[in-house]
């Protein structure tokens, strides 16, 4: 038996603080409460739609503006500053999309560290004869010129369709066949669900799933956003008035097929954050925090954590709540095993010493 491993096993567990006899399989078994509110500071956002966090840089997100901006990512800081600019150029010339609804983070063939795709696929008169998905590497800190970018033309099979939203499966380069993004239908009712593979080119959206999800507000929890956790084991969609969070049914890395079905076969959370007016932007922070925006000015940035289910017991003789925050009897009974295995480890040691 190692000794190394028990130690570090027991010392790993016991510095978790998880509280007695309770394990949450996903961030779904978890509560969530508001941590943070900062104002962004640069007044050029003045319609924040969507929201990603930054995998280059700890701590810093990327935000756009709604339609009639330039395409363009501002990188802000959790205190609300403006960091990093980039600016989506063709031809030496600022380009504009129709209508960037929505920001995400992906694999890609352009870098080994991921890109980021920019959704130009809102449709509020349900015309477009086509949408878009602009793919790029995240640009550095300071102002820089995006000229070389990855579009993708996408067209639903049947007309056209209203999408706020774009999620791209973190374990979709598994494959090797290039990224695959999730097209999440803004409209009241239940609301379809399109895959496309986001690898340049002009390519065919297919329906996959139809999202049952509850209706809220007067505004019957339309999805303006939405971004899947960075391993994929759990899914965040942004309405005007709610956070839904839609789980796998156990966490860690997905497949496709469990990624397609947190759509139809998961549990959905609901949770109801504060400044909630105009909410378009979300995002999945990587300690899986969830942060978000709304496009009211000043814009505020407002980050809820998680916090774990606490194991509530009746106490015998009051019956009262007492909270437990000792490991699991089980793993308490390892100590005898320790402290054995320690002194036939130091027995052993001394013997090949005085050999």
């Amino acid at each position: 038996m190692n000794l190394n491993y028990i130690l570090g096993f027991l010392t790993a567990y016991l510095s978790l603080g998880v509280p007695g006899q309770v394990f949450a399989e996903t961030l779904c078994d978890f509560d969530f409460k508001s941590d943070l509110r900062v104002t962004l500071t640069d007044e050029r956002i003045d319609e924040s739609s969507g929201l990603v966090a930054s995998r280059r840089d700890r701590g810093m997100f990327w935000t756009h503006n709604d339609s009639g901006d330039v395409g363009r990512v501002f990188g802000i800081d959790s205190t609300g500053e403006t960091r990093a600019i980039g600016v989506l150029e063709v031809d030496g010339k600022d380009f504009q999309p129709n209508d960037a609804e929505d920001i995400a983070f992906g694999p890609c063939t352009e870098s080994p560290d991921g890109c980021l795709f920019l959704a130009d696929v809102g449709d509020n008169d349900k015309e477009r004869p086509a949408v878009f998905v602009y793919q790029f590497v995240e640009p550095k800190i300071g102002e820089t010129k995006i000229d070389k970018f990855v579009t993708t033309e996408i067209k639903y099979p049947d007309g056209a369709y209203n999408v706020e939203a774009l999620l791209i499966d973190p374990n979709s380069m598994l494959d090797g066949q290039g990224p695959m993004g999730y097209l999440v239908e803004k409209t009241e009712g239940d609301a379809r669900v399109w895959r496309v593979r986001l690898s340049g080119g002009k390519q065919k959206a297919k329906q996959v799933a139809t999202l049952k999800r509850p209706k809220s507000g007067i505004l019957g929890g339309l999805i303006t956003g939405g971004e899947a956790s960075p391993d994929g084991s759990f899914i965040v969609l942004r309405t005007y008035e709610s956070i839904l969070m839609l789980c796998s049914e156990k966490s860690g890395r997905s497949s496709t097929k469990k990624f397609v079905n947190m759509f139809t076969n998961s549990k959905i959370k609901s949770i109801i954050p504060p400044d909630s007016v105009q909410a378009e932007a979300i995002a999945v922070g990587l300690n899986g925090a969830i942060w978000f925006t709304s496009e009211n000015t000043p814009t505020p940035l407002v980050s809820m954590k998680a916090i774990p289910p606490i194991a509530k017991t009746r106490a015998k003789s009051c019956g009262c709540v007492s909270i437990s925050n000792r490991p699991p009897t089980s793993l308490l009974g390892l100590i005898p095993l320790l402290m054995f295995t320690l002194f036939r480890h130091k027995k052993k040691t001394s013997k090949e010493a005085s050999a």
